[in-house]
């Protein structure tokens, strides 16, 4: 009896699957399952210099490439087949900095950051105080002291990243201070000089040019006059360094110079000797001052302003008195105070010159405070008349030797005029040919006044 067994004649598959299909390098772990059908064989062939005959398999790929994998497949009877796939690994960027910065000790500190990443487009700053950025080289100030950690991650189009990290340090400086005990002295006279410096590990003093000092505090006599010059520097541990210099911050001092002058003057333009000072006191030495002026009043501020309304002219005392801690020095000023006013009435008037002091008729005066002139004809009548004066007690007003809008004809006028000073005294006129005053019980001055054509 003859059997027969059935032969398989199947082609086999081949087929597989990858996870994942891709990644940024390293891509690690990579799972390569079989999936071939009626083979009993297989060869693969990774790409990457490595081959296998196992059924399934795990794989490394270091090195950013697009890989192609093969899988060869072969039944008992010797049919094969293959398949090809391929596995993309992206590259990964480098993620690096450096930095260059401001005194670590002085705050605010600032970073200057270059970036030194390859094959990124995407920058991640994150700066350890509370700040990010996305600039490739960004610029960013730290004002708090403490130690920060500065991180960088970078990416490329893939989504591939790297981070990379620094630690930057701001220091605490120290804050130099001092007091002493007085801030000026006499000959004899001693100062105690003490350290109230924070965050400090050591100081040192200089005291002139030449005098130094270690301690948190020290006495210094005064043996001489001097003007002295206090430096204290204050150091801590981490090089950090703060000064403070007190120029004249302790005084031997000198007995007081009082000397001042009146800087600018502004009169009133309605009160005669009345208006203001001001003072400018250029005193040495000095800490106090106390000035005495006319009619009991006083100051005691550095640069008095003085609005002054005195009653009769002559002369006036300013006095400065200067103190300090050992003595009192006194300046005076005299000043003669005097009214300015003047009133005087030309007698011609040329129409038609070129000089206008003469072409036009006007009296000439200042510091009045009432003023009235008339020109009458030789009938009496009044043709011309002016009252108007400026801030100055200065008269306004020119005849031109006209009457109604028209000329007035070439002939001899007659003026009169009324003036009062702002101090209430009466203008006086001028002496006539007879040598007498020409006043009338009214006050009021003539004259005359030749009108030439």
């Amino acid at each position: 009896i003859l059997s027969f067994f059935p032969i398989n004649f199947e082609a086999p598959i081949a087929d597989f699957s990858i996870s994942p299909v891709n990644g940024c390098a390293p891509l690690l772990n990579v799972s390569f399952n079989n999936l071939s059908i009626a083979a009993n064989n297989y060869l693969w062939d990774f790409g990457n210099g490595i081959s296998s005959v196992q059924t399934n398999s795990t794989q490394d790929f270091y090195q950013d490439s697009l890989y192609q994998i093969s899988l060869y497949v072969e039944n008992t009877l010797g049919c094969v087949d293959s398949i090809f796939k391929n596995l993309e690994v992206f590259p990964k960027p480098s993620a690096n900095f450096s930095f260059t910065s401001s005194d670590p000790c002085i705050q605010p500190t600032q970073l200057n950051f270059n970036n030194l990443s390859n094959g990124a487009s995407i920058y991640n700053w994150d700066f350890g105080n509370s700040l990010n950025s996305s600039v490739q080289n960004p610029i960013i100030q730290y004002n708090t002291p403490g130690v920060y950690n500065i991180e960088l991650i970078v990416e490329n189009n893939f989504g591939c990243k790297d981070t990379t990290n620094n630690i930057f340090e701001v220091f605490q400086a120290p804050i130099a201070d001092f007091i002493q005990s007085d801030d000026t002295v006499c000959v004899g006279d001693s100062i105690i000089f003490s350290s109230q410096s924070l965050f400090t590990d050591s100081v040192y003093w200089t005291i002139g040019d030449t005098v130094i000092y270690s301690d948190l505090s020290f006495n210094y006599n005064f043996l001489d006059t001097m003007t002295l010059d206090v430096s204290l520097y204050a150091f801590n541990n981490e090089g950090c360094i703060d000064s403070l210099f007190s120029v004249n911050g302790a005084v031997s001092i000198f007995p007081p110079n009082a000397s001042f002058l009146i800087s600018d003057t502004t009169y009133s333009l309605t009160e005669p000797l009345a208006g203001t000072f001001y003072f400018l006191n250029s005193s040495e030495n000095a800490v106090n001052y106390y000035w005495e002026f006319p009619e009991n009043e006083e100051s005691y501020e550095i640069n008095p302003i003085l609005d002054f309304n005195y009653k009769y002219e002559g002369f006036y005392y300013f006095i400065l008195n200067a103190y300090n801690g050992c003595g009192i020095d006194v300046d005076t000023l005299k000043i003669n105070m005097t009214y300015e006013k003047s009133l005087n009435v030309p007698n011609a008037l040329y129409v038609g010159h070129l000089d206008p002091k003469i072409n036009r008729f006007k009296a000439v005066g200042t510091g009045l405070e009432t003023y009235t002139m008339m020109i009458f004809d030789n009938y009496g009548n009044v043709i011309w008349e002016t009252s108007r004066l400026n801030d100055k007690g200065e008269p306004i007003d020119y005849w031109y030797g006209d009457y109604n809008g028209s000329d007035a004809q070439q002939d001899v006028y007659i003026w009169r005029v009324y003036g009062k000073y702002k101090d209430e005294s009466i203008w006086g006129g001028k002496e006539n040919l007879f040598g007498k005053k020409m006043i009338k019980k009214d006050f009021y001055m003539t004259g005359t006044v030749t009108l030439i054509r």
